[in-house]
């Protein structure tokens, strides 16, 4: 990597676009021989998670009810809060998010 033949971290960051962080992070990948370009061993790997997808599919399924009152799907409030939405997209979509996924859409 070009922090081996005497780049700044900066310069390094700068060669593959990326933060600066990630170049320190990611300096002991180039430890040792790879046949790989710089860039793709600084990549990011495949990560399991929740995908980007899945937070639209989400939004359109609060966007159905949000301006409904909660009673009607059987809850005993008259408002909707992130609670009773992440629970309403468990019991009516078998979907389980965190009370943070339901504030952030």
């Amino acid at each position: 990597m070009w922090l081996g033949v005497g780049d700044s971290v900066g310069e390094g960051a700068e060669h593959l676009q990326a933060p600066r962080l990630n170049v320190y992070n990611r300096a002991p990948r180039f430890e040792s021989p790879s046949e790989l370009t710089p860039k793709a061993r600084v990549a990011d790997g495949e990560r399991n998670g929740r995908l980007w997808a899945a937070k639209e599919i989400n939004d359109q399924r609060i966007d159905e009810v949000i301006d409904q009152d909660p009673r009607e799907f059987g809850y005993g409030s008259t408002i909707w809060t992130a609670p009773l939405l992440r629970r309403y997209l468990t019991d009516k979509h078998q979907i389980e998010v965190c009370s943070k996924s339901v504030i952030s859409l």
